[in-house]
């Protein structure tokens, strides 16, 4: 639903508001620099969503989400659906 919004306002021409949308995406996506990071902070987005029911990680895994980088990911995800809603 981010990414949808992002590409609406990129159609219609309003760069402002592709903008305002890409911060919060981009904020999420700099925490994604590994497989691993990336599976953990996806999974992390789908539980919040309600499409997954928890955020087990098959083992080994190089990257664990710790409450500041979670805080940061929930910071981004609201103004991302405050954003979107508006």
């Amino acid at each position: 639903w981010g990414l949808v919004a992002l590409w609406n306002a990129l159609e219609s021409g309003d760069m402002k508001r592709a903008a305002e949308i890409h911060a919060p995406i981009a904020k999420m996506v700099s925490y994604q620099t590994t497989l691993d990071s990336y599976v953990a902070v996806e999974k992390y987005l789908l539980v919040k969503q309600g499409v997954f029911t928890n955020t087990r990680q098959r083992g080994p895994v190089s990257f664990i989400l710790d409450n500041s980088v979670t805080d940061v990911i929930d910071a981004a995800y609201v103004e991302l659906e405050k954003l979107v809603k508006s």
